[in-house]
């Protein structure tokens, strides 16, 4: 890695603040990664429209008109129309019997595309003839760029954000304070670590993927020197690397006895010692002893119940079936990550542990083995 790869990471990681986060304060939208998507908003819209009982009439008022109390009212969300789909189309009748609808265009990001607004227009105006029809183009204050039609009247969300009231609705609130955030001002800009991520992408992922070659590399290196140390071979022992897709990297030892198979996964139980990376993250790195078990024929089910009765350790569900933890050290040091001291304390605690935890769980073997004779003679 060149002096320039090590000044852009570094660079990278002075401006990643918050990358990524979301605060307690984030919006509906925002967790969901809908923070500017024009449908999801337009239909939050409507269902404020549903919500407020005062938001229909204060619409009528911004057009010039006056109306009564409005007694009746239904709200769309993308209705279907020669042309497009309008964003949101709201019919009303006031205490007076009077009718109206009111059009709204939607745009948080685009502009508009043909001839939309010009299209809507023709429609609400043939089919909908005998009502007083208003139509407005909604727009965040950075997305002022106006419409085709001269029927449709400009409105920001910043008015809107204004006239929605006080309701008592969770999700209106929510999205009242999502366009206070997003749409009342500037539109937020990329942060400029993520600047930084994009204009480098490429460079990145050739870093990432070195990364991950000298991360494996390490690994076996140290899955390789455990073997040796511990003579794992002239011992007879058995070794696997399995990488667990919920867990992570795991190096078993596995003893030639440990394990019982009836050629059935579903009458399966074995023991092994691990050193295990947690997610495959070399910050979180244990030794385990563990007994896992499948299925309920007679000899699971004795060993289940042998382990439950001795409280030898803590059970999980994995796989569909069950494993216990006889041992578990976590590793932890205070030099800096894969240095050459970080290094060789890893090596000593792996194989110390290691150790450890094949001695509890031959110690439990046993003893579960004389469980079983007892069983036997009872």
């Amino acid at each position: 890695m060149s002096e320039g790869d090590l000044e852009l990471i570094k660079s990278i990681a002075d401006n990643d603040n918050d990358f990524g986060g979301l605060n307690e304060n984030a919006s509906f939208l925002e967790v969901i990664r809908k923070t500017y998507e024009e449908t999801f908003i337009s239909r939050m819209l409507a269902y404020t429209f549903e919500k407020d009982e005062e938001l229909v009439g204060k619409f009528i008022e911004f057009a010039g008109e006056h109306s009564s109390c409005i007694v009746n009212k239904t709200v769309r969300c993308e209705k279907v129309v020669p042309g497009g789909r309008i964003d949101i189309f709201v019919e009303a009748q006031d205490s007076s019997g009077k009718r109206y609808t009111i059009t709204i265009e939607n745009k948080i990001n685009s502009k508009e595309h043909g001839d939309q607004t010009d299209c809507y227009y023709n429609y609400v105006n043939r089919y909908y003839g005998d009502c007083k029809n208003m139509y407005f183009y909604l727009t965040p204050e950075y997305n002022c760029n106006g419409c085709k039609s001269e029927w449709f009247r400009p409105i920001t969300y910043k008015q809107l954000y204004l006239t929605i009231g006080n309701n008592d609705d969770d999700k209106v609130a929510d999205f009242k304070k999502h366009i206070k955030k997003y749409f009342c001002g500037e539109k937020i800009r990329m942060k400029e670590v993520h600047k930084k991520i994009l204009e480098n992408y490429g460079n990145l992922k050739r870093l990432m993927s070195e990364a991950d070659e000298a991360y494996e590399a390490e690994k076996q290196q140290l899955f390789s020197t455990i073997k040796t140390k511990l003579g794992v071979d002239e011992k007879g022992w058995k070794t696997q690397v399995k990488l667990e897709q919920s867990l992570g990297d795991s190096y078993r030892i596995y003893k030639e006895n440990w394990y019982h198979n009836d050629d059935d996964k579903t009458k399966t139980f074995y023991f092994y010692a691990e050193l295990l990376y947690v997610d495959n993250n070399p910050n979180e790195i244990c030794v385990q002893g563990t007994v896992k078990t499948y299925g309920h024929d007679k000899k699971n089910i004795r060993f289940v119940k042998f382990i439950q009765d001795e409280q030898y350790a803590q059970q999980y569900v994995i796989n569909k079936g069950l494993f216990y933890i006889l041992y578990q050290e976590p590793f932890s040091s205070q030099t800096d990550m894969y240095s050459d001291e970080w290094k060789s304390e890893l090596e000593k605690f792996a194989i110390e542990n290691i150790g450890k935890a094949i001695e509890k769980t031959d110690q439990v073997f046993k003893e579960f083995n004389e469980y079983i004779k007892q069983s036997e003679k009872a």
